[in-house]
Order: structure tokens, then C-alpha cells, then sequence
């Protein structure tokens, strides 16, 4: 397995009647804040085609969260988020201890379905400056989703989500 993809997330689901709706005007900035620890502090947070991403970071754990539009896909689904921690020099930041997840479920806004995820993750940025952040994703219509092969009407991309010095 590549080490530099750090969080694999897969995740398939049967139903989708447990969506929770999301309230109107939610941003993506004050979604992170709502999703990250009190006692961390927000590296970044984006908003991509309205899928939101952050990275809060307390010391050497890192909270990273998705929220992914799976709207118009079949009741049962899955799809792959792997998150990716590279230093200045191109090495992974990451531990090999898998992420712990913190929350997992779907919301409902107005007529779109979004997966949110959230998990924490152990970095090693030893002496380190900066680290860059990128997410894969890729989404597919059936319960069973790969990283190397494509089903008919799978979606994959990538979203570089932040450069961030960890120079205090």
C-alpha cells in the first residue's frame, strides 16, 4: 500500500434514511469550526463545487473532515476518501496508525445528500516546515469501490486542499 495515503476511508451504505438535515447557510468555515476540537486550531478550510474539506491540528494529531455530495447516487453506494500529508521535500507525514473516526453520516440540504466524515490522525512532522494537504476521492454506484478499477459511472478526483507552514 502507498504510504503516502494516509486516511482510507471506505465506507458503504445500505441506507439512506438516517440523513439528518443540514440548517440553511451553512458555510464551510463555521461547518469546520463545529467539527473541530476546541482545543485545536483550523489549518485551513475550502469549498470545492460545494464539497467543504478541513484540517484542524492540535500538536501532532491532525482532525480532517469531508463533506462529500453523493446526490443522485443509488441507496446503496460507497466511495474511497484518502487523504495525503507531504512535507517541503515530498515525504509522508504520516504515521502508520489508522485514523480514528469522530463522526460518519449523511445530512440533507434543501434537495442535496452530502457524506460527512470526520477522523483524527497522528502526523510525524518531525523537523519538518510545511506540509501539503490533498484529498482523493472516488465515488461509486455500486457497494463494492476500488482504488484501481472504474465501474460504470464512478467519479474520481483529487482536491489539493491547503499548504500550511507547521512553524509555530
Amino acid at each position: 500500500m502507498n504510504r503516502n495515503l494516509t486516511v482510507l476511508c471506505t465506507i458503504v451504505v445500505v441506507s439512506l434514511a438516517g440523513c439528518s438535515q443540514l440548517t440553511g447557510g451553512s458555510t464551510v468555515d463555521r461547518w469546520a469550526k463545529e467539527n473541530s476540537a476546541a482545543s485545536s486550531k483550523i489549518l485551513c478550510s475550502m469549498e470545492v463545487n460545494n464539497e467543504y474539506f478541513f484540517v484542524a491540528r492540535s500538536g501532532d494529531d491532525v482532525r480532517l473532515g469531508s463533506r462529500i455530495d453523493m446526490t443522485g447516487y443509488p441507496r446503496t453506494h460507497s466511495f474511497i476518501i484518502a487523504w495525503q500529508f507531504l512535507d517541503e521535500r515530498g515525504r509522508s507525514l504520516s504515521t502508520k496508525r489508522p485514523p480514528t473516526a469522530i463522526k460518519s453520516g449523511y445530512v440533507e440540504n434543501e434537495s442535496k445528500i452530502y457524506a460527512e466524515n470526520v477522523d483524527e490522525q497522528t502526523l510525524q512532522p518531525d523537523d519538518s516546515r510545511s506540509m501539503e494537504v490533498s484529498v482523493k476521492i472516488k465515488k461509486c454506484r455500486s457497494s463494492t469501490c476500488s482504488g484501481e478499477a472504474s465501474g460504470e459511472g464512478d467519479v474520481g478526483y483529487a482536491v489539493k486542499v491547503c499548504s500550511v507552514s507547521l512553524r509555530t
